[in-house]
């Protein structure tokens, strides 16, 4: 029905198509895994933070405050902006789950 040569170059063209979703692919991979990398770690940190007991969380509510002040000692800027936010993306963090 159709030639032989014709048979062929679409048979070439194929392959190739193949080859470019393989590595199209391959590259979805690595972009998935660079915009994941923050969400696992922020998922692995909020296991962590529940398996700490509620007297130790108590505790550490101080005890970041007291650091706050020594380490950074002119609070402003992206500290207390973290301070202030933290809730709210905690609160947006449980509601996804």
């Amino acid at each position: 029905m159709y030639p032989k040569v014709d048979l062929e170059i679409l048979g070439q063209r194929k392959a190739d198509l193949m080859d470019r979703i393989r590595s199209r692919r391959a590259d979805v991979e690595v972009d998935f895994d660079a915009v994941m990398r923050p969400v696992l770690w922020a998922e692995n940190a909020y296991a962590k933070w529940k398996e700490i007991s509620p007297f130790v969380k108590f505790a550490a509510l101080p005890l970041g405050f007291l650091l706050k002040r020594k380490v950074f000692p002119q609070s402003g800027g992206i500290i207390s902006g973290l301070f202030r936010w933290a809730p709210l993306a905690v609160n947006v963090f449980k509601a996804m789950r």
